[in-house]
């Protein structure tokens, strides 16, 4: 049997489980929000920079986007600008250290939630949910 090829597995992983895809500079945190959503079931592409991201070829599965605010170059308030022009309305989740309030600024990009990292476990996965509008609140 030959083997098969990396690309290969993430679509048909991605076939079968929700898409997430981590935009982070920081690999430590790339790492473990990855180990995260997988564990949580989610199939998972992790991208080091904003660049990464739009050179990357297209999608039409990403069920949500994490970004962090503040990386070198485009941050992610100005990745998700870029996407929204290219007509890519995947929902965004924006992550970030700093801390002001994010409910205002995340709306006014067009994420639909800003997390403060450390980012809570539960609220992380909740907010995901809500993002591809599987809200487990409000199913049953």
């Amino acid at each position: 049997m030959a083997p098969i090829e990396p690309a290969t597995m993430i679509k048909s992983a991605t076939n079968l489980r929700p898409l997430v895809c981590v935009v982070d500079d920081d690999a430590d945190n790339r790492d473990s929000l990855q180990a995260l959503l997988e564990a949580s079931g989610y199939a998972v592409l992790t991208f080091a920079s904003a660049a990464d991201y739009l050179h990357a070829p297209a999608r039409d599965d990403i069920g949500c986007l994490l970004l962090d605010m503040h990386m070198p170059g485009i941050g992610g308030i100005e990745l998700i600008e870029r996407l929204r022009e290219r007509g890519d309305e995947t929902p965004a989740i924006l992550l970030t250290v700093d801390g002001r309030d994010l409910s205002k600024l995340a709306e006014a990009a067009g994420a639909i939630k800003g997390l403060h990292k450390p980012v809570n476990d539960g609220d992380l996965l909740l907010w995901i949910e809500r993002a591809m509008g599987r809200d487990p609140l409000h199913s049953q």
